[in-house]
């Protein structure tokens, strides 16, 4: 037995169901907190403190909370023709 196309009431029917259950998601952002706060969080875990430093290096994070989202302080060049990659260090005065 072969089955049914659903009807034009049924699609509706379940277009509705969809997006009903896509606006019921009880997902709630935590609370922003600044990197140096995150980074207290996990100052006592040894494990946690080796794995951060593998994926990012032995850096300290200074961060100005009055800068705005991205600061620029370095930017790197690559070109084919050119004999190596040309770096700019934009920390300070230009």
């Amino acid at each position: 037995m072969a089955e049914q196309e659903p009807t034009a009431e049924q699609l509706a029917q379940i277009a509705a169901e969809n997006e009903e259950d896509e606006h019921s998601v009880n997902y709630k952002p935590p609370a922003q907190k600044s990197i140096q706060e995150i980074q207290e969080l996990d100052k006592d875990d040894e494990s946690l403190r080796k794995y951060k430093e593998a994926l990012l290096g032995a850096v300290t994070v200074t961060a100005d909370p009055n800068a705005p989202n991205v600061v620029v302080t370095k930017l790197t060049l690559v070109c084919t023709t050119a004999p190596g990659p040309l770096q700019l260090d934009l920390a300070g005065e230009l």
